[in-house]
């Protein structure tokens, strides 16, 4: 189905963009980031496979904006994706709000 193309799409597109951090590859990391994000309007939060690869994949750019020294960037984004987390709150996403707070 549609639904399953598009979630095995985002989970390849998470390997990839944490392939793209370790490597170091910030145009392809840009690339790959730009071409998920519309497909985030398609996402249904009160799923948890769908809400789990989403914050898999902030998480990821939350990491590249670190790692690339755009701190600012990075606080907005992780305090965003801290926001999402909240709001479907479940305990996947403890170790998340743990890892950046403390």
């Amino acid at each position: 189905s549609n639904h399953k193309d598009e979630l095995m799409y985002l989970r390849i597109s998470n390997t990839l963009l944490n392939f793209f951090l370790e490597e170091k590859n910030n145009d392809e990391f840009e690339k790959c980031y730009q071409a998920v994000l519309p497909k985030f309007q398609s996402i249904d939060f009160t799923h948890i496979i769908e809400l789990k690869i989403y914050i898999k994949i902030r998480y990821n750019f939350c990491r590249y904006l670190w790692k690339s020294s755009q701190i600012e960037k990075g606080i907005e984004e992780t305090l965003d994706v801290i926001e999402k987390c909240n709001e479907y709150s479940c305990s996947y996403f403890l170790r998340f709000r743990k890892y950046y707070i403390n």
